[in-house]
């Protein structure tokens, strides 16, 4: 039997609102990869109380206190309907480039919601509060545990590929997850961070 090949990625993703505001809202990720596979997702939301967990092969789950509730994303049938969570960075100038891709989404949705941490919104989704998610420029410990979570939960995810420029992270719901995909392209989302590096 080949030994396996284990590699862990851990963040603290904390929003940046903490440091400016009242508004806390943060977690801690930790992604087990092995024979590099995502195995196992943990992300834990001190604010709420509130622990996320994926396990490849048995689920997803919510656990709060000593209750355990196995994740389910929510149904939808139409993208008109879907509350939307994305993020932004901490350049201006991505900020902007952000806003003006964010003109091509909100007229063909139904809202936007931010938490102002990647791992918050992964978790808004696996659990069924939001029905997709999309944030351009996020690095591997960002969305790792995050996107297995999302995906037990019987959600879509479209990851970054390692190298490539745009950094883009696309989730949702099954049933929406094409036109969604479809929209954030239209928008402008892959090319963003490309534009964001020829601004001299």
């Amino acid at each position: 039997m080949a030994p396996l090949a284990c590699a862990g990625l851990l963040t603290h993703s904390t929003a940046r609102s903490i440091i400016f505001s009242v508004f806390p809202c943060g977690g801690v990720s930790i992604g087990v990869e092995i024979n590099g596979v995502m195995a196992v997702g943990v992300i834990a939301i001190p604010e709420t109380q509130c622990s996320y967990v994926g396990i490849t092969g048995v689920g997803a789950f919510k656990v709060e206190a000593e209750i355990v509730q196995q994740l389910h994303v929510r149904p939808a049938s139409s993208l008109s309907y879907a509350l939307v969570a994305t993020g932004f960075g901490y350049s201006a100038e991505r900020r902007r480039l952000q806003a003006e891709v964010l003109t091509g989404i909100i007229p063909n949705i139904a809202d936007i919601r931010r938490s102002g941490c990647a791992v918050v919104d992964l978790c808004w989704l696996a659990s069924g509060v939001i029905d997709a998610y999309f944030e351009i420029g996020l690095n591997p410990w960002d969305y790792s545990a995050g996107a297995l979570i999302v995906e037990l939960a019987g959600g879509r995810v479209t990851a970054p590929i390692d190298g490539d420029l745009g950094k883009l992270l696309v989730a949702s719901v099954p049933a929406i997850f094409n036109d969604f995909s479809q929209l954030v392209q239209d928008a402008g989302a892959h090319e963003l961070l490309l534009k964001e590096s020829q601004v001299s």
